[in-house]
């Protein structure tokens, strides 16, 4: 029986969309000029700025223009300054706390509404809500909520406990405590989001196979959940530390770095010295070490979640 050779279909016209396409993947200057805009905002919005702020660190600059070059001279100054000094410890004791803090709370609330309790959307909903908030609002808030006389905590403290009243942006013991939990309270649904986003992703099999075979809650856990989620732990950690480095709305809306410099984080005292103190030379100097403390602190990171990505 002789076979049957089917008619191969037409070759779509020169102009048809498959070349097309083919046609602008290949095409050098087209992909340049598609990645243009971004380049550019990306030069004007960071590189320009970077740039320029390096240069006014050489410089001693004042009353908007440069006078004398300087050198390294702002560098050399800021390693004898125990106000810089201090500065950067209370920043990396801010985020060593708050940070952690974060990632164990939104862990829980993550594995806790993966499953598939009651009210589920709702608290998903209401747990996100202080993440949308503006820094400045936040701080207000807990302006009035820390008030000595009115606010909750002291009111359950004094009336119902009777208790002192403690002052807890105007206590030197109290005053970083109280910007860690305001923190805490508006990025810990951060945390709870990316990390809930990462625990969907994780494949229902795995951990149905773990149950058939007698497998516990905890032990599926430790050796499915938790190493399957530590790419997407590490971004989280990643992003809401370089973010808790450049801590400002907040300070300055509560205790203005105070009292003394209880709550002076680094950006803080940026702040003091480029506008109050008008060293904007000093300033770009400081700026420039932040960025290269928050740089080597994220290629930590990354080095951490490449590891991870072998091991695995």
């Amino acid at each position: 029986m002789s076979s049957i050779t089917l008619p191969r279909p037409a070759a779509g016209p020169p102009g048809s969309g498959e070349s097309l396409w083919a046609k602008l993947g290949q095409d050098r200057w087209l992909r340049f000029t598609l990645l243009l805009p971004a380049v550019i905002v990306l030069v004007v919005f960071s590189v320009y700025p970077l740039l320029y702020s390096l240069y006014t660190s050489l410089w001693n600059y004042r009353f908007g223009k440069f006078t004398t070059f300087a050198g390294l001279d702002n560098y050399q100054h800021m390693f004898s300054d125990g106000a810089f000094w201090n500065s950067i410890g209370t920043t990396l004791i801010f985020t060593g706390v708050v940070v952690p803090t974060e990632l164990v709370l939104g862990l829980l609330l993550a594995l806790i509404l993966v499953e598939d309790v009651r009210f589920r959307t709702l608290y998903r909903t209401a747990y996100i809500i202080p993440m949308v908030l503006a820094p400045v609002v936040v701080g207000i808030i807990f302006r009035l909520l820390y008030n000595t006389e009115f606010g909750l905590p002291n009111y359950i403290l004094g009336e119902l406990l009777h208790l002192p009243r403690p002052d807890w942006f105007g206590n030197p013991q109290l005053a970083l405590p109280s910007v860690m939990v305001m923190d805490i309270w508006q990025w810990t649904p951060f945390m709870f989001l990316v990390l809930l986003a990462g625990l969907q992703t994780i494949p229902l099999d795995l951990l149905e196979a773990a149950r058939v075979d007698g497998a516990s809650y905890w032990t599926s856990l430790r050796y499915i959940t938790l190493p399957l989620l530590r790419p997407t732990i590490l971004v989280a950690l990643l992003v809401r530390t370089m973010d808790a480095l450049r801590l400002f709305d907040q300070v300055y809306v509560t205790t203005l770095g105070g009292p003394g410099t209880a709550t002076e984080v680094v950006s803080f005292f940026v702040y003091k010295v480029a506008f109050k103190f008008s060293q904007m030379s000093y300033a770009a100097a400081l700026l420039i070490v932040l960025l290269v403390i928050t740089l080597i602190i994220s290629t930590l990171y990354i080095r951490v979640l490449n590891v991870s990505h072998v091991a695995e």
